[in-house]
């Protein structure tokens, strides 16, 4: 029997073998660093619901902590290794205050993820009913698609790509991002950060004065001009000194 195939079919599957075989274009590399901290951004934003939530007790703190299991289950051996290349970028801006190895970025990062999940949801606003409506409408809200990081197309290009480059036991859980330190973002101004605070005022575009330490008698701040950290003030008893950064 005779098989007869047209040009143009047989130029059209020419084309769809030729299109199939076409080579993926290479990952940019260089955008690694911004990927990672997309990623942070993400795990801080979330373990801030979560936490918040759970805070209110009852019903919202089963659901909270079973979602923030589910989480973890899924996205935390990437979060680890995103952790570990931004820890790794950053090596060179770390300063050391009491027993802890920081970076400014790492820290205002910390401060800014989490304040946006305050933001959005205002607990503090709200009656307790409507705190516990709020944190039960949140919380349904969350499925297994769209809670995994990988669900953002920039992240699931990049996935394997940081696993590969992980180089600390990403099973492991703590605190991101590990050169913030587990400091907490809701301290309290101290004795001195208001005079600090004014004093930084006006000498920059968008000034801003977060919050290191405050166990009377010590305390520390970091004056950012915008992202730029300039200086880092630690005070005892009241008397700070100045290290620029």
């Amino acid at each position: 029997m005779n098989i007869s195939v047209s040009h143009s079919a047989l130029l059209a599957m020419v084309l769809i073998l030729s299109a199939c075989t076409t080579p993926v274009a290479p990952l940019d590399e260089t955008r690694l660093p911004q990927v990672a901290e997309k990623i942070l951004q993400e795990t801080l934003y979330y373990n801030s619901l979560f936490t918040q939530c759970a805070r209110l007790g009852g019903d919202n703190e089963l659901e909270a902590l079973e979602k923030q299991q589910d989480w973890l289950a899924s996205n935390w051996q990437l979060a680890a290794a995103a952790d570990n290349l931004y820890s790794q970028q950053h090596a060179n801006y770390t300063f050391n205050y009491k027993t802890q190895k920081l970076v400014p970025a790492a820290l205002l990062l910390n401060q800014k993820t989490r304040q946006r999940a305050q933001d959005e949801l205002s607990l503090e606003k709200r009656t307790l009913s409507n705190q516990q409506k709020t944190c039960s409408f949140r919380l349904k809200q969350m499925t297994a698609e769209n809670m995994r990081l990988n669900s953002d197309h920039e992240i699931a290009l990049y996935e394997q790509a940081l696993l590969n480059q992980a180089t600390v036991n990403t099973h492991e859980v703590y605190d991101l991002p590990s050169l913030a330190g587990g400091i907490a973002t809701d301290l309290a101004p101290g004795r001195s950060y208001f005079p600090i605070a004014h004093q930084h005022e006006g000498t920059c575009d968008q000034p801003y004065t977060l919050i290191v330490d405050n166990e009377w008698p010590q305390e520390a701040y970091i004056n950012f001009c915008s992202d730029l950290a300039v200086e880092l003030l630690t005070c005892e008893w009241g008397n700070c000194q100045s290290t620029s950064l």
